[in-house]
C-alpha cells in the first residue's frame, strides 16, 4: 500500500498512528506529497489534491482519514479494533473522531491563515479560535470515554498534538490541564513517538 502524506498533516498522521496500532506499518510506503503543487503526483490520483491517500494494494484509491483508517482496521488482525462493532461504543468512537477532526479542520486553515502575505483577518481567526476553545471544553465531559485506544482519542491526540505543534503560544494546556495531562499520557505511546510532526 502507498501513503501519500505530509509529515506535518495532522490528518495524515492520523492514518500513520492507525497503520502502526493495526501492525500494518512495514505494509505501508509513505510517498511524500506537497498538495499545494499542481503538478505533484498526488493530484492525479486523489483529484481534491489533500493528504492523506492510500493507494491499496488492490489499486483502490481511499481519500480522508476517516475512510482511510477504517480501511486499515478491517486489514488489521489486532484484537481489538480502532473502531467498535456497531453500538454505544462505536458511537462514542465516532463522535470523538469527528470532534477531533473538527479541530483539524480549524486548526490546518487557521495555521494557513497566518502565513497570507496580506495578512490574516482578526474576525476569521477569532472565529476559529472559538471553535477550537469551546471544543476543549466539550471534551472535558467526555473524560470517561478518554481511556481506550480507538479512532476516536487517536484523533483528539492527533488534533490536540497539532495544536502544540503550530500554535504553543496560544497555552490551551493552561487552560484545560485534565486535559493535556490525558494527551501527554496517550501521546507516550509508541505510535505518537515514531509520528511526531516535523
Amino acid at each position: 500500500m502507498k501513503l501519500y502524506h505530509s509529515p506535518a498533516s495532522p490528518y495524515a498522521r492520523k492514518v500513520r498512528v492507525c497503520a502502526i496500532e493495526c501492525g500494518l506499518e512495514a505494509q505501508l510506503e509513505l510517498v511524500l506529497a506537497t498538495p499545494h503543487d499542481a503538478d505533484d503526483h498526488l493530484h492525479q490520483i486523489n483529484p481534491l489534491g489533500r493528504v492523506p491517500a492510500l493507494v491499496t494494494d488492490e489499486g483502490w484509491v481511499l481519500v480522508d482519514s476517516p475512510v482511510i483508517c477504517e480501511y486499515l482496521d478491517h486489514q488489521s488482525a489486532a484484537p481489538h479494533p480502532l473502531f467498535p462493532t456497531p453500538g454505544p461504543r462505536r458511537w462514542s468512537a465516532l463522535r470523538r473522531q469527528a470532534l477531533g477532526d473538527g479541530i483539524m479542520d480549524s486548526a490546518v486553515p487557521w495555521r494557513q491563515e497566518l502565513l497570507r502575505s496580506e495578512g490574516p483577518s482578526q474576525d476569521w481567526l477569532s472565529r476559529r479560535q472559538h471553535q477550537i476553545t469551546a471544543t476543549l471544553a466539550f471534551l472535558l465531559t467526555l473524560e470517561s470515554e478518554l481511556d481506550t485506544v480507538d479512532i476516536g482519542n487517536i484523533s483528539l491526540a492527533c488534533a490536540l498534538d497539532y495544536l502544540l505543534f503550530r500554535f504553543g503560544e496560544h497555552n490551551w494546556p493552561d487552560r484545560f490541564p485534565s486535559l493535556y495531562e490525558w494527551h501527554s499520557r496517550f501521546c507516550s505511546r509508541d505510535s505518537f513517538q515514531r509520528t511526531r510532526p516535523e
